[in-house]
């Protein structure tokens, strides 16, 4: 014998998966824009930090969007040691003027090393 709301269930099941898939298809697409935002803001980061750090810094296009990735993580960091964030805010946001502050430490330390030429 079939329950009267055993169709009522498989039509959830249903559309239960489908909004599943495109909920997930969204995430995906989100992510990839995340990474897409996180390198162009990363490389005018990093070409605004090679222009203001005195004498030439000699790196391509990829080191200096890493650059400016690594100096707003540093920076980030750094803010987050200054003033600790609340529950609601895990990761102190840096803005782009710190950002590029910490991409120019790091190319003070990476010339230091003899790493950056």
């Amino acid at each position: 014998m079939i329950c009267p709301g055993a169709s009522l269930k498989v039509v959830f099941v249903i559309t239960g998966i489908a909004e599943s898939r495109e909920l997930r298809l969204g995430l995906q697409r989100e992510a990839s824009m995340h990474i897409v935002v996180m390198f162009v803001v990363g490389a005018i980061v990093g070409i605004l930090a090679r222009f203001f750090y005195p004498g030439a810094v000699h790196m391509g296009l990829i080191a200096s969007a890493l650059l400016g990735i690594a100096g707003s993580l540093l920076a980030g960091f750094a803010g987050r040691a200054l003033q600790p964030s609340t529950r609601d805010q895990p990761f102190h946001p840096a803005g782009v003027i710190y950002s590029i502050v910490g991409a120019m430490i790091l190319i003070f330390v990476g010339r230091a090393l003899h790493i950056i030429h």
